[in-house]
C-alpha cells in the first residue's frame, strides 16, 4: 500500500472517531445529571459568658460614740410672800396648807392655765406639812433657775361647785380674803366682797353695825375657799357715829393678835374696807374696848 493511501486512511479513521465522540456527547441526558447540592456546615452559636458585675465595697462608716444623757439640775422655789398651796392651779381648788416666807423646796412640775387666765404659772411641789402634791401661784415664789426644763403637768379635775344659797341681792357687803392670788392685799392676796344677805335699812349707821356683826360672827378660818383673819377674835359692834364722810365705830370684845404681819394686815383691811364700803363713807376710825383697833392688832389685848 502506498504511503499516500495510508495517510488518507489514517485521516479518515481520526475523523470517524471524532464523529463518534461528538455523537456520544450529544446523546447524554443533561437533566439526568444531578446537580450538586451544597450542604452548609452548621454555624456555631457563640454565647458570651456574663461578665460578673463588680460590687462596690462600701467604706465603713464611723459609729458615733454614745452621748451621755445629762440629768437636769433640780429647780427650787423660795416663797417670797406667805402663800396658800392648793389642790390645783387656781382659786377654785381648796387650800391644802400654807407656806411661810422663806420656805424653799424642789419644784416637780408646772401648770399653765393659758390665755383665758392671763397665762398664770402655778408650780407643783410636795407640801411640807401634808406630804401631798399641791400648787402654788408663780408670782408668790422665786425660782433658782429658769422653768424651761420643768415638766408640764395636767391640773386635776375640779368639782362642780354647789349652787350658792339664795340671798338678798341688795344685802350688806363684808369682805374676806382670797389667799395666794398675787393681789395687793396682805401678802399677795385679794379682797373679796361677800353678800351677807342682810337687807339694808337705809340707816347708814345701823347698816354699818349690822354688817360688821355679820363679819364678826364668822367663827371659822375659812368660808368656802375664802380666808377670814378675824376668826380667833370675838368682837361686837355697839355704836357708830358719822361726821361728814368719816365713820367712828365702837366695838367691844377680844382682839387676838395675829401671829404674823400678813394676818395683821388682812384683819385690818377686812374691817376697814367693810366700813368704807358704803357710798357715804370715805374714812373710818375703829375702836375696840376704847383702844384703837390698829394698836391692838400690833400689841394684842382685850
Amino acid at each position: 500500500m502506498s504511503q499516500a493511501l495510508k495517510y488518507r486512511n489514517t485521516i479518515q479513521l481520526i475523523g470517524l472517531i471524532f464523529v463518534l465522540v461528538i455523537s456520544a456527547c450529544n446523546s447524554v441526558d443533561v437533566e439526568s445529571i444531578p446537580s450538586p447540592t451544597s450542604t452548609l456546615s452548621p454555624t456555631l452559636t457563640f454565647t458570651p459568658s456574663p461578665v460578673p458585675t463588680a460590687t462596690a465595697t462600701q467604706e465603713p462608716t464611723d459609729t458615733p460614740a454614745p452621748t451621755a444623757t445629762r440629768t437636769p439640775e433640780p429647780i427650787f422655789l423660795t416663797v417670797k410672800v406667805a402663800a396658800g398651796c392648793r389642790q390645783g392651779p387656781g382659786t377654785l381648788y381648796p387650800i391644802l396648807e400654807f407656806l411661810e416666807v422663806g420656805y424653799s423646796t424642789e419644784v416637780i412640775g408646772i401648770g399653765d392655765l393659758g390665755e383665758e387666765y392671763g397665762e398664770q404659772n402655778w408650780y407643783v411641789i410636795i407640801g411640807p406639812a401634808s406630804g401631798e402634791i399641791c400648787w402654788v401661784f408663780g408670782s408668790l415664789v422665786e425660782l433658782s433657775s429658769s422653768d424651761d426644763s420643768i415638766a408640764l403637768l395636767t391640773p386635776p379635775a375640779t368639782r362642780t361647785p354647789e349652787p350658792p344659797p339664795t340671798i338678798n341681792p341688795n344685802g350688806l357687803i363684808y369682805y374676806l380674803i382670797l389667799l395666794g392670788t398675787g393681789g395687793p392685799v396682805g401678802c399677795g392676796d385679794s379682797l373679796i366682797a361677800v353678800n351677807s344677805g342682810i337687807k339694808k335699812t337705809g340707816d347708814v349707821e345701823q347698816d354699818i353695825i349690822n354688817v360688821l356683826n355679820a363679819l364678826f360672827n364668822i367663827k371659822t378660818e375659812y368660808s368656802g375657799n375664802l380666808y377670814n383673819a378675824l376668826y380667833q377674835s370675838s368682837l361686837k359692834a355697839k355704836r357708830v357715829e358719822i361726821s361728814g364722810r368719816t365713820a367712828t365705830v365702837y366695838t367691844r370684845g377680844t382682839v387676838v393678835k395675829p401671829p404674823d404681819d400678813c394676818d395683821k394686815e388682812r384683819f385690818r383691811v377686812q374691817v376697814f374696807t367693810t366700813v368704807k364700803g358704803f357710798n357715804e363713807i370715805d374714812g373710818a376710825t375703829i375702836y375696840a374696848n376704847k383702844a384703837l383697833l390698829g394698836d391692838l392688832l400690833e400689841q394684842g389685848g382685850k
